[in-house]
């Protein structure tokens, strides 16, 4: 919605010229919610995550805006109980792909951090089903799929508070907002994250709030009061 109203040159904090202004995010299929039983058992045994062990995931093309090498950095100056039994996977390819695959091993992380490549989309919610946190940084990200996509299996997320797509879909009961574009604050909405007590079945109902069918029924019902 701050997207929107900026790019008609209307403040979205003003409360002035918007209160006719309606935005209907896009919708998300929640079939999508679905994953393979014994496809999880083999993606631990492939990273090595332990009964014990806490999954963080970040998904998306390896690039500058969606800035997975400050995630990377931020992993690596979490407090070491943090680290001892925590996974970090980043999923996708793209220009950053073998620089994140240097920094991963120059850094040292290489026991506890996976730059796992292009994972086809059938595959991709099978990894958010082992996942325990989603961290997304993105210097700027519009809908925020990737944020729904974990939603819908029970992935809370971490992110930044001045991203767009937050304004639209955050809840307290699915999401931390990290204020300072730093790895150190980062990395402490990532602590947070991972000590906080979740509801898995609060964030998934959460993600139904994104469904296509509730889409479909925001336009029906905008399309119904203007005819009225």
């Amino acid at each position: 919605r701050t997207r929107v109203l900026q790019s008609i040159g209307l403040d979205p904090n003003s409360g002035k010229n918007i209160e006719n202004i309606k935005v209907i995010n896009n919708g998300i299929d929640t079939a999508n919610a679905s994953f393979q039983v014994d496809r999880i058992q083999q993606l631990r045994e492939q990273y090595g995550i332990s009964e014990d062990d806490r999954v963080i995931i970040s998904a998306g093309t390896i690039c500058e805006r969606k800035n997975q090498l400050q995630i990377l950095r931020a992993f690596h100056v979490l407090p070491p109980e943090d680290k001892v039994h925590t996974k970090l996977l980043f999923l996708g390819k793209g220009e950053l792909f073998d620089a994140l695959k240097a920094e991963i091993e120059r850094l040292g992380e290489s026991d506890r951090v996976f730059a796992c490549g292009y994972i086809p989309v059938s595959e991709v919610q099978n990894y958010f089903a082992i996942s325990d946190l989603n961290v997304i940084a993105s210097i700027d990200e519009g809908f925020g799929r990737a944020f729904v996509e974990g939603f819908l299996l029970g992935v809370p997320a971490v992110t930044y508070s001045d991203l767009d797509a937050v304004d639209d879909l955050y809840d307290e009961c699915a999401m931390v907002k990290v204020s300072t574009r730093s790895d150190e604050a980062l990395s402490e909405g990532i602590s947070v994250g991972l000590h906080k007590k979740w509801d898995r079945n609060a964030i998934t109902n959460h993600a139904h709030e994104f469904s296509v069918r509730n889409m479909v029924t925001k336009y029906e019902n905008l399309y119904e009061s203007l005819i009225q």
